[in-house]
């Protein structure tokens, strides 16, 4: 059977981005099989397709400009900067050991950068504005998956404004992304 006649063929083409697409895989390769989360999930869909303004707006300024990120690509390479070495007696002092050198190091932090201040930032404003259409239908049942999505990306975002600051800090942002350099006032 082709992937084009599959179930996931059917449907993958609505997923917007790749984690959306990755999303839908383990949704249909791990379905709900409790009521509750299903319901849930259910409510989220419905309000999503009898709102059409809200959807669309979510799907143009919140979803689509996350479309080229490859989120899982960029949290491993994260997670490769093994850190700064103690100086050791037979090496002498080590140098950051980096996954692909420090270009490709400053390049990630550069992608970070992005989808700090860009990206996720115009994600959860929508998220946010859909939050608050919910709360203020007090007639509508409470689609709490998206609520809690949108408590979760403004939580995240907390946490992502310290990297933008980092970023901001340490790369020339003047220079990116022709090149990844460290600010010549931080060398």
């Amino acid at each position: 059977t082709s992937w084009h006649t599959s179930l996931f063929g059917l449907l993958s083409h609505y997923a917007r981005t790749q984690a959306g697409k990755h999303q839908l895989q383990q949704w249909l390769l791990h379905p709900l099989i409790e009521l509750e989360p299903l319901l849930e999930r259910q409510a989220s869909v419905a309000f999503l397709v009898d709102d059409n303004i809200s959807r669309q707006r979510l799907v143009d300024q919140g979803l689509l400009p996350m479309s080229g990120t490859k989120l899982e690509k960029l949290a491993n390479d994260l997670a490769s900067y093994e850190g700064v070495d103690e100086e050791s007696e037979e090496d002498g002092p080590s140098r950051n050991r980096l996954a692909g050198g420090t270009r490709k190091a400053l390049q990630t932090l550069y992608l970070l950068y992005l989808l700090a201040d860009q990206k996720v930032p115009a994600l959860a404003e929508q998220l946010d504005e859909i939050r608050q259409e919910i709360e203020q239908n007090a007639t509508q049942e409470k689609p709490s998956l998206l609520m809690d999505c949108a408590a979760d990306i403004s939580s995240a975002m907390k946490e992502l404004r310290k990297c933008v600051g980092l970023c901001e800090v340490v790369l020339d942002l003047d220079q990116a992304p022709r090149e990844y350099v460290v600010r010549g006032d931080q060398c």
